[in-house]
């Protein structure tokens, strides 16, 4: 999305097919579907955020039971605030979505990136 400013990587590894939260400068959504405002994740003085623990632990409930862990992906834009990624990383280690992947844009060594997507 345009509304993303990814920060830049240089790894080589492609990555895996997960559920994605992902976070502008207006809102927290997971798969595309808006859970809530980014003012109010960082005006609540939890931890975590609650309404994406109550959005994860549903579609928790569609993934292999067997498994521990689940994996999420994190598209976060460059500029969130560490306090706001903090509180989401949080809270999907918390709903057993645990193996953690942050989303950025490949790096060119040779050009420099924009980072936009």
């Amino acid at each position: 999305t345009k509304s993303l400013d990814l920060p830049a990587s240089t790894t080589d590894k492609i990555p895996k097919k997960t559920l994605v939260v992902m976070v502008n400068d207006k809102d927290i959504q997971i798969n595309g579907k808006t859970i809530t405002s980014v003012k109010a994740a960082i005006n609540n003085k939890k931890s975590i955020v609650p309404e994406l623990a109550l959005a994860l632990i549903k579609h928790s409930k569609k993934e292999d039971q067997k498994k521990k862990r689940y994996n999420i992906t994190i598209m976060g834009d460059k500029k969130i605030p560490y306090k706001l990624l903090k509180k989401i990383m949080l809270t999907c280690a918390g709903t057993k979505y645990a193996n953690i992947s942050l989303a950025v844009v490949q790096k060119n060594l040779e050009q420099p990136s924009s980072g936009k997507i």
